[in-house]
């Protein structure tokens, strides 16, 4: 098993149909399965939920886990965890994250759509309210 750990960017294609993920928010961990390798996971999960433990052997308070399928509903969270400007125009999501840019338009069109159902405010749609309400209650 291959296990990488990173912070920060995640990387371009973490939401790949042939990984899986683990993403750990110190409280909550979520092993996200894309759905190409959902059939043969069971030796990778296996493992991963090892490594889990071991990861949380000493942690206080025991974080939740939950395991996610590329094609079930429950894995919003980690859908927008992971890329939270699904509804900001390209050019914020080129800017926000620029490993975009090395996906082919096929590979972005795809992972754009699984986005499509989620109502919920991008970080930068979030931000530009903050900013317009900062804004309006400072007198001039």
């Amino acid at each position: 098993a291959v296990v990488s750990t990173q912070s920060g960017h995640y990387g371009r294609g973490a939401l790949r149909s042939n990984r899986l993920l683990l993403l750990d928010t110190y409280t909550d961990i979520q092993i996200w399965i894309g759905r190409q390798i959902k059939d043969s996971s069971e030796e990778l999960l296996a493992q991963t939920k090892l490594f889990v433990q071991q990861i949380t052997e000493e942690r206080f308070p025991k974080p939740s886990l939950s395991v996610l399928h590329d094609t079930a509903n429950t894995n919003r969270f980690v859908e927008c965890y992971l890329m939270p400007l699904h509804r900001d125009n390209k050019t914020v999501q080129m800017t926000t994250l620029p490993e975009l840019a090395e996906l082919s338009e096929s590979d972005y069109e795809d992972l754009l759509a699984k986005y499509e159902h989620i109502q919920s405010k991008t970080f930068n749609q979030w931000l530009d309210e903050i900013r317009l309400i900062v804004s309006s209650s400072i007198p001039f």
